[in-house]
């Protein structure tokens, strides 16, 4: 390559270079807020949180348990016949 070739080459990677740094460092200044913003979930939080969870999968279970293990004959016959439909595959 010539000299003058590796000047130009120079000059873009070096353009290239400060440009993405200045992005880079306003896009720090413009985010600053959020950087500094609290995420950290309290204790409460967690614990409400995860008993409400904890509630709903107990009553999903329950649910399924009774759908399943025949307490209501009805209902067992229409989800196993669902089911039954949902994984049949013609030939």
């Amino acid at each position: 390559m010539t000299l003058q070739r590796l000047t130009y080459f120079h000059t873009h990677i070096r353009f290239i270079i400060t440009s993405t740094l200045s992005l880079i460092s306003l896009s720090t200044v413009a985010h600053r807020q959020y950087l500094d913003q609290e995420v950290a979930l309290s204790e409460d939080m967690v614990h409400k949180y995860s008993d409400m969870v904890l509630s709903k999968l107990n009553k999903a279970i329950g649910e399924l348990r009774r759908l399943f293990l025949v307490e209501d004959l009805v209902d067992s016959i229409k989800v196993r016949t669902t089911l039954l439909q949902a994984s049949w595959t013609p030939k």
